[in-house]
């Protein structure tokens, strides 16, 4: 009965939002996959590194713009079935933590997660849950549909190549330990002390080095400018951080699913901290990782007894002015600016 009730909710609430995005105007980045879902045919999508060449865009996004596109439906359809599916994974995720939907869902849409990455970038606001989603089958012991499902979520973004390894090699570390609360709080500082120094003075050189896309932002200071330690983002992430390393409990690891996300949440920070001398690495990135947070904030609520709801409303509100007045308002401006198809 409480999954029919989440069911429920899912489509009472799913449907009307991913209309309200898949109807959207001209918000950053959307002109540009509106060209090439109505250019696809003038594209070889056998062909990947060219694909990615031409675009700038994973080749994932080019064949699931091919299936839409054969099938004569509009860009708006097309968005509005990325929306739902990424609030599908959502869900599935929240059901195997056995949290309420509507607690997910209200911390996603006033977050900044729901803004950027639905009305931006949505190849990555597809991704991350389907990761996130292969991990949980991975726990259930399922093996081929979650390495699949991986491959299908790193052709969408290549950004879930980091978050996948990072998934397997926890999965590997961690698959037969049972530690004490006090082993994983020792492991918690010496792990986000040793992936700071490496994204710090190992990865960050490398990154540049290899890729070409960072090689182009390092030469625009809109992307490549150092950011501070205590931006409001960032201390908005340490309190996240902070309370799930506090409040957490040894029953709640019990769950290897909730130690994933965990380890997740503890590489966004060093990500953060980090790449704090190349903005676009410590802040779109470490939302690549973070993104785990509006599953194990209810968690980490619920402790809290009779004051869960009350937490949760503040937190929801609080995140929902510092999201929609301060952090990304234009979306809302761009939102309603005409479309060029």
């Amino acid at each position: 009965m409480k999954v029919e009730k989440n069911f429920f909710i899912f489509i009472l609430l799913t449907i009307p939002i991913s209309l309200i995005v898949g109807l959207r105007g001209a918000t950053l980045d959307t002109q540009n996959y509106i060209n090439i879902f109505y250019n696809i045919n003038d594209y070889d999508l056998l062909n990947i590194s060219q694909f990615y060449n031409e675009t700038s865009y994973e080749i994932g996004y080019g064949w699931f713009s091919y299936i839409f596109k054969s099938l004569n439906l509009s860009h708006e359809i097309f968005f509005i079935a990325i929306s739902i599916l990424t609030f599908y994974f959502i869900y599935k995720v929240s059901i195997a933590f056995n949290i309420s939907y509507l607690s997910v869902f209200f911390l996603y849409i006033s977050s900044g997660y729901f803004l950027m990455q639905q009305f931006m970038q949505m190849r990555q606001g597809l991704a991350v849950p389907l990761v996130l989603y292969s991990m949980l089958l991975f726990t259930q012991k399922k093996r081929v549909f979650p390495i699949l499902l991986a491959i299908i979520a790193i052709s969408f973004h290549q950004s879930m190549f980091a978050l996948v390894s990072v998934g397997c090699l926890s999965l590997l570390f961690f698959k037969d330990k049972d530690l004490s609360m006090k082993e994983i709080r020792i492991y918690s500082i010496f792990f986000l002390i040793l992936f700071i120094f490496i994204c710090k003075f190992i990865l960050l050189n490398l990154m540049l080095e290899y890729s070409s896309r960072l090689q182009n932002y390092a030469s625009d200071p809109t992307y490549a400018d150092s950011l501070g330690l205590f931006r409001l983002p960032n201390i908005r992430s340490y309190i996240v951080f902070l309370l799930v390393f506090i409040f957490s409990t040894k029953k709640m690891f019990l769950d290897k699913l909730f130690l994933y996300f965990y380890i997740f949440l503890l590489i966004s920070i060093s990500i953060r901290i980090g790449f704090s001398d190349f903005g676009i690495l410590s802040s779109r990135f470490s939302t690549v990782f973070s993104h785990v947070e509006i599953f194990l904030l209810p968690l980490i609520f619920k402790r809290f007894g009779v004051l869960n709801n009350m937490f949760l409303f503040f937190w929801i509100s609080a995140q929902f002015i510092a999201t929609y007045m301060f952090q990304a308002p234009y979306v809302m401006e761009h939102y309603f600016i005409p479309l060029d198809y």
